[in-house]
């Protein structure tokens, strides 16, 4: 899921607790983003399993470095809006 399944958990926690309509919705586009990606993604990563080993595993850091940024901004942009986001469900 290029890195987001990782994240699954806490995006759909966020989405759901910082909206007070259409919360469906939102988490509805979300997962469809996540399905989208991964479609996106299955053909790029089967053409760096065929180029070795590691180009896959530099793949696999780049994306991993990606999702830790965003989960870093997404984090920095909640704590900054003053939002209080709920996480026992």
């Amino acid at each position: 899921m290029l890195g987001l399944g990782i994240a699954e958990a806490t995006l759909m926690s966020i989405a759901m607790s910082a909206r007070d309509t259409a919360v469906g919705a939102s988490v509805a586009v979300l997962g469809a983003f996540q399905l989208g990606v991964a479609g996106l993604a299955t053909p790029i990563a089967g053409q760096m399993v065929a180029n070795g080993a590691g180009v896959w595993l530099t793949l696999l850091m780049s994306i991993s470095l990606v999702v830790v940024v965003l989960t870093a901004a997404c984090a920095y942009r909640s704590a900054r809006s003053g939002r209080v986001v709920a996480m026992n469900h």
